[in-house]
């Protein structure tokens, strides 16, 4: 008998055991849903912080933004296109404030050193956008504007043959884009010219023109 009531006691603890067990998990449910919640809201929160100041070209702080949207979804190939867009301007601005301000800077300045980290980390995001149907067009844009930053024309004309044969055209023409003017001599950019001119006359073309900018 003394034996039975032990049993007993102890299949009664066991049973309180895991009910406290799945109260619990339950709670622990309960609470990741809602910080699932809050995440959610403020990640369209910062999305819209980062759009805003991709349209005011508040370059410094989108990027900011767009990296809190990646690190929240590395997959967000809109955020990272986006990003990479804003280092290469950003890059730009530096250049051309430091050179307006203080005339040429030297090769291991500061300034130097910023714009070339932020051209190779839109280099690393634009070259993941490549597998992306929806963004590898605009990706291989921006990647031939920073080939001819480097110097590598053949590289540029490349990348552009690539995106208009996969159905990419601007609005402006590239011809008549500031990024591409020192391509203009090159013969294999004649090329290019003529099957972009086709697709921004067709309805199935890909990709329009680069992210809107003020």
């Amino acid at each position: 008998m003394k034996r039975n009531r032990i049993l007993t006691a102890i299949l009664l603890l066991a049973a309180c055991v895991a009910g406290l067990w799945f109260a619990f998990q339950m709670v622990q449910q309960i609470s990741n849903n809602e910080r699932e919640k809050i995440s959610t809201s403020e990640f369209s929160e910062t999305r819209r912080q980062a759009d805003s100041a991709f349209e005011m070209g508040k370059w410094d702080q989108a990027i900011e933004f767009y990296e809190q949207m990646l690190i929240a979804d590395p997959f967000d190939g809109e955020a990272r296109i986006r990003k990479a867009w804003c280092e290469l301007k950003f890059a730009n601005q530096i250049e051309k404030s430091t050179e307006a301000n203080i005339g040429p800077t030297e090769s291991n300045s500061p300034e130097t050193e910023q714009s070339l980290r932020l051209i190779a980390e839109a280099k690393e995001d634009l070259e993941v956008c490549l597998d992306s149907p929806f963004h590898r067009n605009l990706a291989r844009r921006n990647l031939a504007q920073i080939a001819v930053r480097e110097g590598r024309q053949e590289d540029a004309i490349q990348l552009l043959d690539e995106a208009v044969k996969d159905g990419y055209a601007t609005n402006e023409g590239i011809e008549n884009l500031d990024d591409f003017e020192s391509l203009l001599e090159n013969s294999k950019l004649e090329a290019v010219l003529k099957k972009e001119q086709l697709n921004r006359g067709s309805m199935y073309r890909r990709v329009f023109s680069a992210p809107p900018v003020n």
